[in-house]
């Protein structure tokens, strides 16, 4: 059974790398991933870890409170894996 996990994330450049990390070595087998417009680096972190197949990213520039919208769309992408 493969473990997959989703994240939304922004601005999170400072944890994001370990957090996947840590993950990883729980036994995640893979993220789904939505940066939400970062400006911090968050998400050129995040490409090295879609370089190596651990995550899908996805990128979403709004704000307008649809993170609702974008989780339950990776929750179901994720039950699909």
């Amino acid at each position: 059974m493969n473990i997959v996990m989703t994240l939304m994330v922004r601005d999170e450049a400072d944890i994001v790398a370990a957090m996947l990390t840590h993950h990883r070595a729980q036994g995640v087998d893979h993220v789904i991933v939505t940066d939400n417009a970062s400006v911090d680096g968050t998400f050129d972190i995040l490409r090295e870890f879609e370089r190596d197949g651990y995550i899908t990213l996805r990128s979403d520039p709004e704000h307008r409170k649809q993170q609702g919208r974008v989780v339950t769309a990776m929750a179901r992408e994720a039950a699909t894996r």
